[in-house]
């Protein structure tokens, strides 16, 4: 299954085995009954420690995408932490539902290393506002 991270996209396993490479404390069991304001804390504070996460600790990205898709539905997760935040509150959240075209589009992109982060909010961010 392909999600879009930020600007990265990912081809996710099971979410059990995702959480696991991540090395995850939860179970499947408890991230398929994480109340929806759970969710969303722990994604904001994941992006506050650590503004590029996508790129920089791609297994807990999986891991929390594997999260997202399982709770919401969504295919698609922007998280922005402004340089200035002095807490997890300030960071940025949205998520989509990307039709299959546009993200195997993304996806073929970043395969031939041409994705860029313009493209990525052009194509998805920029419309879904």
């Amino acid at each position: 299954m392909l999600f879009l991270f930020n600007d990265v996209v990912f081809r996710l396993n099971d979410p059990a085995d995702e959480l696991a490479a991540a090395g995850c404390p939860v179970s499947l069991s408890a991230a398929e009954h994480l109340p929806a304001g759970h969710l969303g804390t722990l994604l904001r504070e994941a992006a506050f420690a650590r503004p590029g996460l996508a790129h920089e600790t791609p297994e807990k990205a999986r891991a929390l995408a594997s999260v997202v898709k399982l709770r919401t539905g969504a295919n698609a997760i922007l998280l922005i932490c402004p340089p200035d935040a002095s807490s997890p509150d300030q960071v940025l959240l949205r998520f989509a539902d990307l039709s299959m075209e546009v993200i195997a589009t993304l996806d073929a992109h970043q395969t031939a290393g041409k994705l860029t982060a313009r493209e990525v909010d052009q194509s998805v961010w920029s419309c879904s506002a």
